[in-house]
């Protein structure tokens, strides 16, 4: 399997589980630099894939097609 396939379903699995389990409330933010450390990236990597990924959460979640999402100047 390749590299890019990996990705593709490991992507996949990680949208099902959000989805599924939502964000984290309270503690978000220092669980977010927890598991940045455990998976070895920095929490602005970690912190961006989330933010790219929560339009398309959201419409799943809501039942639309799409969402649209303005955090500070960056729409998502």
């Amino acid at each position: 399997m390749s590299k890019e396939r990996q990705g593709e379903i490991a992507l996949l699995a990680v949208k099902k589980t959000l989805a599924k389990n939502g964000l984290k409330g309270d503690h978000f933010r220092r669980d977010l630099g927890n598991e940045a450390k455990e998976l070895g990236v920095s929490v602005e990597e970690l912190t961006e894939f989330y933010r790219s990924l929560l339009p398309e959460i959201l419409g799943s979640m809501l039942g639309v097609g799409q969402v649209g999402l303005t955090i500070g100047e960056t729409k998502y």
